[in-house]
């Protein structure tokens, strides 16, 4: 117990000695649009496709067969400034502004009943990801001139009703299948020479 108080006031002691920092990422969360109009209180009342994400229990609710497909546009900024004490909006007039373009996140979502206990189902959606892109040659180029996550998740998904043995009861479980690639490019200088990595 000791070790712990110990590392909790070392914790707490370094926090409040921190600064603020800020950083460009993503996470997507507009997987459906039903979903996002709910502000994503969902789980208890999903009974579509896109259960598949949200509550694989509830692919078990659905009917017949479903086709979901979405896509959200995301118009990301970005800055930052060189001088630390500048407030926000000094920051965003004269600090380096990303150039990344908009950019289109899809989902699709298959849902088929095979029977009064089974429904089966199958996603695609993106929930981590994007592209961030910097001016070519802005101060911090050799930190990070472009950078892009990408992440697709497959998700293959299985619900069973069980309501005529336990009424109310269903129960849905699904495989994630996840291929990810990131890129980082930044500037490398040599002397006075500047190389690129990627």
């Amino acid at each position: 117990m000791k070790n712990l108080r110990s590392t909790l006031f070392g914790f707490a002691a370094a926090a409040g000695i921190t600064g603020t920092a800020s950083a460009n990422s993503f996470n997507i969360n507009e997987h459906d649009a039903r979903v996002t109009g709910r502000g994503g209180a969902t789980a208890a009342s999903n009974d579509d496709a896109s259960a598949i994400v949200f509550n694989p229990a509830g692919l078990a609710r659905t009917e017949g067969t479903e086709v979901l497909i979405g896509a959200s546009l995301y118009i990301a900024q970005g800055w930052y400034c060189t001088n630390s004490d500048a407030d926000q909006n000094v920051c965003q007039d004269n600090g380096t502004k990303t150039e990344s373009p908009p950019q289109p996140v899809p989902n699709i979502y298959i849902s088929h009943r095979v029977n009064d206990l089974l429904a089966v189902g199958i996603g695609l959606h993106f929930p981590f990801g994007l592209a961030v892109q910097w001016p070519e040659n802005h101060p911090q180029a050799a930190v990070a001139q472009e950078s892009a996550l990408r992440t697709v998740f497959i998700s293959p998904t299985v619900g069973v009703n069980l309501n005529k043995q336990v009424p109310g009861l269903t129960l849905g479980a699904g495989l994630d299948i996840i291929p990810a690639s990131i890129q980082l490019k930044r500037q490398l200088v040599f002397g006075d020479t500047t190389g690129t990595v990627d």
